[in-house]
């Protein structure tokens, strides 16, 4: 850079008014920095976009693992019936919400990409650090400036001249009128007439200039005029677009967190009030009578006969190997966690031949005499407490090692069995180890309760919260 051109900078500083005028010379530079603000309102409109998409997922998290928490409370608590269903559908209701939080958070990220691609296209960064868009709109202006600061320059300066000449006359002519009422020597009045004379001439050329001065501005006004609205138009054109574009991506980040439209929380909300709205307080205690008050089946003490076989064989019951009706179909185990989850009673296929389980038979001699009639009291119970409407149904011990064909009988001689709508508690005889994917693995001394029966010996059943076909020989109703 040349000594003229930083002269002439240094003139643009020094001739820079306090007053706001975009005409002012340097007052441009506002218009510059609005091209710098746009490149830092991006920045910060990424932050907040991040913060609000960090709080969205910090509250699904926090959502989940409330709701966790309280439902193995619920599962595991004293709660029961419609109402335990209520607390579930309530951490449900939280658990889904959390759901739509988290795609909220992922949303928003999707739109901060948008965002860092649109900065990345429309602001570039320079070598120096400053934002080349900026440098390049001060440039622009800088070089619509340079010729009118010349002249304007020029002008100011012929204006100062004239003026400080104008005063200088005015001054001796004050000099001189006072000469007539205060006499001065002879010689210092004819200086100052020559003085004055000499003002005068300097005076003409002065205003000459100054008025030469003005005409160039006035002519140059145009130009200038012209040139600074083109780059004045430059930094618009930015800046429009970025306001366009704030506001586009200002309406996502409210669309993407406004729920007042989302459907599904409308469906969730009408789903947790359906199931607080069947809460029954008289339907539980009638099912809590039934499991634990007087309205418990039991097995009343009855005259039975001494069985010797009942002693000596003590073994396993043996697993049938009929089918199970569709009536009695099972999709894969469900949990009952899912307050909106059923059995699917009608549309899933039966299954056909579960397959006969090798278990090891229990020696007579492992159990003592008291162990012996514990377990024959446990057959009789379960003969007592009428299971089996049909008595031919029970599987007798002794016949442990017959064929498949002699322990199932045809489907047209069996006797429908109905088990009540709330099911029966039983308790697990024996241990038992699922050898089908719907089988409920289960401990000898496990509390399980008994759904619907099926074909072949089997029934459907809920452990743990899990359903699935357990083998109803090995159970005993809970007294």
């Amino acid at each position: 850079m040349d000594g003229r051109s930083r002269s002439t900078e240094d003139e643009l500083d020094t001739l820079s008014a306090s007053s706001t005028s975009f005409w002012e010379l340097g007052s441009y530079k506002k218009v510059v920095k609005l091209v710098d603000d746009g490149a830092k309102l991006t920045s910060e409109l990424i932050k907040m976009a991040q913060e609000r998409a960090e709080l969205e997922a910090k509250y699904s998290k926090s959502l989940q693992q409330w709701s966790k928490k309280w439902e193995e409370f619920v599962n595991k608590g004293p709660e029961y019936g419609t109402l335990q269903n209520g607390w579930r559908s309530s951490l449900q209701e939280a658990s889904r919400q959390s759901d739509i939080h988290a795609e909220i958070s992922n949303e928003i990220k999707e739109i901060i990409k948008s965002i860092n691609k649109w900065q990345a296209f429309h602001y570039h960064k320079s070598l120096g650090g400053r934002w080349k868009e900026s440098k390049t709109a001060e440039e622009g202006f800088n070089s619509a400036q340079k010729p009118w600061a010349k002249v304007l320059t020029r002008c100011n300066k012929a204006k100062k001249t004239y003026h400080q000449v104008s005063s200088d006359l005015e001054t001796i002519k004050n000099t001189l009128d006072d000469a007539h009422v205060n006499p001065i020597e002879m010689e210092t009045l004819v200086k100052l007439r020559e003085k004055k004379d000499k003002i005068e001439k300097e005076k003409e050329k002065a205003q000459e200039k100054y008025q030469s001065c003005l005409t160039e501005v006035f002519h140059d006004k145009d130009r200038y005029v012209r040139d600074m609205k083109a780059e004045y138009e430059k930094c618009l054109v930015i800046e429009k677009i970025r306001m366009e574009f704030f506001k586009e991506s200002l309406i996502k980040l409210k669309e993407s967190v406004d729920l007042s439209k989302d459907e599904r929380i409308l469906r969730i909300s009408q789903v947790c009030d359906n199931t607080l709205q069947q809460i029954s307080s008289v339907e539980d205690i009638n099912w809590y009578s039934q499991q634990f008050g007087p309205d418990m089946n039991h097995s009343w003490p009855v005259y039975e006969e001494y069985e010797e076989s009942r002693v000596e064989s003590h073994k396993v019951p043996p697993l049938s190997s009929g089918s199970r009706s569709s009536s009695c179909s099972l999709n894969s185990p469900q949990r009952l966690s899912d307050a909106n989850d059923h059995f699917d009673r009608s549309e899933s296929p039966s299954r056909v031949g579960h397959p006969k389980v090798p278990l090891p038979e229990i020696p007579v001699d492992s159990f003592s005499n008291t162990d012996t009639q514990d377990l024959e009291s446990n057959f009789e119970n379960v003969i007592d407490d009428h299971i089996y409407e049909s008595t031919d149904n029970w599987p007798n011990p002794a016949a442990a090692t017959q064929s498949n064909e002699d322990e199932v009988q045809e489907e047209g001689n069996e006797q429908k069995r109905v088990l009540p709508k709330e099911g029966i508690v039983m308790r697990a005889l024996f241990s038992y180890t699922g050898q089908d994917e719907d089988d409920l693995s289960f401990e000898e001394g496990d509390i399980i309760l008994f759904l619907e029966y099926c074909d072949g010996g089997w029934v459907k059943a809920l452990l743990d919260e899990e359903y699935g076909y357990v083998p109803e020989a090995y159970f005993e109703p809970v007294i």
